[in-house]
C-alpha cells in the first residue's frame, strides 16, 4: 500500500528549526546577563548608608567638643566655625559674618563623612576595625589628628600658627580619639550587626 504524501519538508523549515534550538538559550542567556544586580544595589546601599552615619555622628561630636572646649576660653559658636572655613577663606573667613559661619559647618561636615568613608572603607577588608572598636577607634583618631596636622593644614589656607605644646596635643589626641575615632569606629560597628555584608560582585540570580 503506497504511503501518504505529506507536505514536503523543506530546507528552509529545517533551518528555523535549527535556529530556534539556538535562540532560546541564547535569549535566555542575553536576558539573565542584563538583569540588575540588586545584591550589589543593596550592598552599596548599606555602605553608604554607613558611611553616612559615621559622618554624621563623627562631625556632630568633634564640633560639639569645639564648641565646649573653645566656649570655656571666651568664644563663640559662629567664631569656632569661621575658624574652620578659614581654612579655604584665611583670616577673610572671619569678616563674612553667618556666611562663612555656614560654610564652616559645611566644610567640617564634609571632612567628617570622608573620615568615615575612610574608615569604613578599610574595614570591609579589614574586619578587626568592626570587632573591636574600642582598641581600633582611638587609634584611628590619633592617625586622623596626625594627618590633619601634617598633611591637611600645612596645605590649607589657616591663617594661625600652631604651637604645638604639650597641653596642645594632649587635648587634640584626646579630642580626636574620644571625637572623632571613636564615633567612627562605633557607629561602623552598630551598623555591621545590622548584617552589613562585605559588598559581592556576584550578578544576582
Amino acid at each position: 500500500m503506497p504511503a501518504k504524501a505529506g507536505a514536503p519538508f523543506r530546507a528552509a523549515d529545517a533551518s528555523k528549526l535549527a535556529l530556534g534550538s539556538f535562540q532560546q538559550p541564547l535569549v535566555t542567556k542575553l536576558l539573565s546577563s542584563s538583569a540588575p544586580d540588586f545584591s550589589l544595589i543593596s550592598n552599596m546601599r548599606k555602605v553608604y548608608r554607613t558611611v553616612f552615619l559615621a559622618g554624621m555622628a563623627t562631625g556632630v561630636a568633634d564640633i560639639t567638643s569645639a564648641f565646649i572646649i573653645y566656649g570655656l576660653r571666651g568664644s563663640n559658636p559662629v567664631r569656632v566655625l569661621q575658624s574652620v572655613a578659614s581654612g579655604w577663606f584665611g583670616m577673610e573667613s572671619y569678616e563674612g559674618g553667618l556666611a562663612t559661619a555656614a560654610m564652616g559647618l559645611f566644610f567640617h561636615f564634609v571632612i567628617a563623612l570622608n573620615v568615615g568613608a575612610a574608615y569604613v572603607a578599610a574595614s570591609r577588608k579589614l574586619t578587626f576595625l568592626v570587632k573591636r572598636p574600642l582598641v581600633f577607634g582611638p587609634l584611628y583618631g590619633i592617625v586622623v589628628y596626625a594627618f590633619m596636622n601634617t598633611v591637611v593644614l600645612p596645605l590649607s589656607a589657616f591663617p594661625h600658627a600652631i604651637t604645638y605644646t604639650p597641653e596642645v596635643l594632649a587635648r587634640g589626641l584626646l579630642v580626636h580619639m574620644s571625637c572623632v575615632g571613636s564615633p567612627t569606629a562605633f557607629m561602623t560597628s552598630y551598623c555591621s550587626k545590622l548584617e552589613l555584608q562585605p559588598v559581592s560582585t556576584r550578578s544576582y540570580q
